[in-house]
């Protein structure tokens, strides 16, 4: 509910008129940056969908971090999420919605890990490519002691790829999901 018109993301999440529960509405548009909610419990939703709003990490980093015990009504919406190391990290405890989203193109599409309670609905997780030399898990989503509800989305195309050619045993797990608890 804070106003102002921002050329980053980031720069309006960090402003101090944003506050837990506020809305930020995203204009349509290609952003090069990394997100971090910042321990604020609040909406980011794009003004007109993934179509249209897309978050590019430049071939580096975390896209979109959240990962200080952000809880509900905490939601990530409508956003194609592209191009880093991870689409989207979540840890400490988080707990939100990500809804209508793509996801694509990382090395791993979402990390939830360390007691996260997630919610993904109506998003596509697709093309993340994971490729490591020893053991390999979960290109599309890594589920660590957490908990993940997913509701009619669309999870394809992932691939975990272990390149290991030495004598040591290597494995590559869960293209799509890998969960551990």
């Amino acid at each position: 509910s804070g106003a102002g018109d921002f050329t980053e993301i980031q720069l309006a999440i960090d402003s101090l008129s944003v506050a837990d529960g506020d809305e930020v509405v995203v204009k349509d548009g290609t952003y090069f940056e990394h997100v971090n909610f910042n321990q604020k419990d609040i909406l980011l939703r794009s003004e007109n969908g993934a179509g249209t709003t897309i978050i590019d990490g430049g071939a580096s980093g975390d896209v979109v971090s959240i990962v200080n015990n952000e809880q509900a009504p905490t939601e990530l919406r409508g956003f194609t999420i592209t191009n880093g190391n991870i689409g989207i990290n979540l840890f400490n405890g988080v707990s939100l919605t990500i809804a209508d989203c793509i996801i694509s193109n990382h090395s791993r599409g979402m990390h939830v890990t360390s007691n996260c309670v997630i919610t993904v609905v109506n998003c596509e997780i697709k093309d993340n490519n994971l490729t490591s030399h020893g053991n390999v898990a979960g290109a599309g989503i890594r589920v660590e002691n957490s908990e993940i509800l997913l509701g009619d989305c669309s999870i394809n195309g992932n691939q975990a790829i272990c390149t290991n050619s030495g004598g040591n045993p290597s494995k590559a797990e869960g293209g799509g999901i890998f969960a551990l608890n």
